[in-house]
């Protein structure tokens, strides 16, 4: 699998951002908006890629997504407490989901 060339990405990211406030100062028409949404184009791209490195295409990636890890109260390698709701952490993934935790 080949590495999508993202270093490259922000500098067009930069250089789309310098057009957009160029079209505010100068009052060019038309180009700004091009800019605004190539920018944001890219910007869903980046974030994309990002989110599927990170968690995935599995549901065992959404399920991560979807988890804030800031209303976690506590945990345990059997059991992570959120918002006062003990939930079970399965043994496939309790490695997995304590270092995680570990490290945050």
């Amino acid at each position: 699998e080949t590495e999508p060339p993202t270093r490259m990405f922000g500098t067009y990211r930069m250089l789309l951002a310098l057009v957009v406030v160029a079209h505010h100062l100068l009052g060019i028409p038309v180009i700004g908006h091009y800019a605004v949404h190539g920018f944001f184009i890219l910007s869903g791209y980046l974030m994309t890629l990002i989110m599927v490195r990170t968690y995935g295409y599995s549901i065992r990636g959404f399920r991560s997504f979807i988890v804030n890890r800031s209303k976690i109260s506590s945990f345990s390698r059997e059991n992570v407490m959120i918002e006062g709701k003990e939930l079970p952490i399965s043994r496939s993934y309790r490695q997995a989901v304590v270092s995680t935790l570990n490290g945050k």
